[in-house]
Order: structure tokens, then sequence, then C-alpha cells
């Protein structure tokens, strides 16, 4: 009998919401533990390790060369990954980093060159694609139930009111907008579902100004592929929730209205329709969103990394370039 390797030790930079997301389902999944929390401010980041019992609470640079620290989780906002991605790095800790990557494609790569320098896996934290959810899309589109999958329509909207003046969301300088945002994850699923490139991108964003500059805050994309496929999304800080995607081909089309992560994860569906649009219910067994995304992250750390999750990452990040070029 082989006995189960020791926990990977997470040491978590960034002490905000995901951050705790995070840290409360590693206390749920084997295989993975909470090993040490880093924040600029010490006491938030002293409050956050009582909070979650994380044993080791200080400054990024302390998590980041720590001797008990094997992964360094970037919880920052987007024009921080790189700096502390490569970071960690060159300290020889593989890096789980929050979607986007960077701000731009350029920086993602640069991000991407040093942990491969360095010998060490980078993984995206994109969750739904990493799902038993996402498992059984994949074998629907590539079983032929929808024919050949000939377009994807996503939304992902909130109505963003009570944000502090800080929010890096609306900071452009700090990777802000919702077109990095909720946008990846639209553009994400369209790359992933067509397993391909876009031949063609159009794009309208709507900005505000903020203290920091102007920034967008809704955004309407048209993704064309090869063969005639397309794609097309909407995000929005500014429109009530909506968190769905459709699959569709001459077959028929499968909805999903909380694509993202369910939000009943005891009685995860979605919707199955045929040709003429009646539509049946597929209902799959539950799980827990975080924990099964912690646990392939481990497995895929375990094994050197996630080369065709990365490659994918990249992707969107340069498919977003474009689509805020085409925007103008």
């Amino acid at each position: 009998m082989t006995d189960a390797p020791a926990p990977l030790r997470f040491g978590l930079l960034g002490a905000g919401r995901i951050a705790a997301k995070l840290a409360a389902a590693m206390s749920r999944t084997a295989g993975v533990t909470a090993a040490a929390i880093g924040s600029r401010d010490p006491a938030r980041a002293a409050a956050f390790a009582a909070r979650h019992g994380v044993p080791v609470a200080g400054s990024y640079e302390e998590v980041v060369a720590s001797p008990d620290v094997d992964v360094v989780y970037l919880a920052l906002p987007p024009h921080l990954h790189l700096e502390w991605g490569r970071r960690a790095a060159e300290a020889g800790k593989a890096v789980l980093c929050e979607k986007p990557l960077a701000p731009t494609a350029a920086d993602a790569e640069a991000l991407a060159a040093a942990c491969r320098a360095a010998g060490v896996a980078l993984i995206d934290g994109t969750q739904w694609t990493r799902s038993p959810r996402a498992d059984a899309f994949w074998s629907a589109l590539g079983g032929g139930e929808l024919g050949e999958l000939t377009r994807v329509t996503a939304a992902f909207s909130f109505h963003a009111d009570g944000w502090e003046a800080d929010e890096h969301r609306l900071d452009p300088t700090r990777g802000g907008g919702v077109l990095l945002d909720l946008g990846w994850y639209c553009v994400h699923a369209a790359l992933w579902a067509f397993d391909a490139d876009p031949v063609h991108v159009a794009c309208s964003l709507t900005r505000e100004t903020h203290a920091a500059g102007a920034v967008d805050v809704a955004a309407s994309g048209l993704l064309t592929f090869p063969g005639g496929r397309t794609a097309g999304f909407d995000v929005s800080y500014r429109t009530a929730w909506r968190n769905w995607i459709e699959f569709a081909g001459p077959a028929g089309s499968l909805v999903c209205d909380d694509f993202t992560r369910p939000r009943d994860p005891a009685k995860v569906r979605h919707f199955r329709h045929d040709r003429r649009g009646d539509a049946s219910r597929v209902e799959l067994p539950g799980f827990d969103p975080q924990a099964e995304f912690l646990t392939r992250v481990a497995a895929a750390i375990r094994a050197g990394g996630d080369e065709e999750g990365l490659k994918l990452a990249l992707r969107t990040q340069s498919v977003l370039d474009r689509l805020r070029e085409a925007a103008g």
C-alpha cells in the first residue's frame, strides 16, 4: 500500500474575497493546505490567518521565500501577477494565478516564460472548465449530440453597486475592466469549445471614468472561427446577474444558466434542446466546485503542470488583446 503524498502547501498572496473563498475550500479538500497568507497590511494578514486557520501570516516577500510553501496562489490585482509570479517561480514555487494571467498577452507570456525557465508549473485560476460538468459538456460536444458545433453564446453580468473607491476592477492601471474580468470566462469558453482561435473579432465597449481613468464596464463581442463558426458574448457590471452559456449545432443545443459555478452544487443541471427547441433537463451528480478545482490543480502540479490549460489561458489573453484593439 502506497502512502498518500504530503499535502501541497499553498501560500496565498492577497487577503481579499477570492483568497478567502479558496482558503475555505482548502480546509475541505484532501491533498492541499493553506500554509501561509501574505498581505501588505500585517494586521489584515493576521486577521485572515485567524479567521481561516492559516498557520503563518506575513508579507508577500515572506510567503514567497518560505520553505514551508510549495505553491504560491496569486489572489492579487492583475497588474501584480507578473512581478509576484516571477518572484515565486524564481523561488522554486509552482504558481496558481487568478484570471486574467496579466493585463496584456505580452505580460502573460512573460509570466509563462518565467515559470518555464524556473521549471515550475503555472496554472490559471479558471475553475469551471476543471469540473465534472465541463467534462459532461465536452463529452456531449465531442460525441456529436449537437452535430458539428457552430455557435457558442455566453453572458456574464452583475450590477456592481457598493464597490469601494479602491476597487481594482474599476482601475485601468491595475488591470481593471469588465472585458478582462467577466469577458475572460466567455472568451475562454469559446476557445475551449471550438478548440481553435478566431480569424476575426469585433467588440464594443462601454466605458466610465473613475478616479484612475476610463474603464470598460460593459462589453459585447463577436468571434468568427474557421468554417464560419461564431461565438458571441455580452458582459457587464451594470446589468442584473446573468451567468449562462449556450452551445449550439444543427442537431440541438446545450444551455446552462449558471455555467461558471452551480448555484446549488447539490443539484447540478443544464438543459438539452433538440432541433425543434423542445427541452429536457439534464441532471448531474452534485460536487463541490472549488474542492474539485483544487484537487485537479494539485494533480496537475504534481504531474509537472497543465500545458494544455496554460496554452488555452495564453490564447485567451491574446484574443482579449485583439478585442480591446478592435473596440478602439
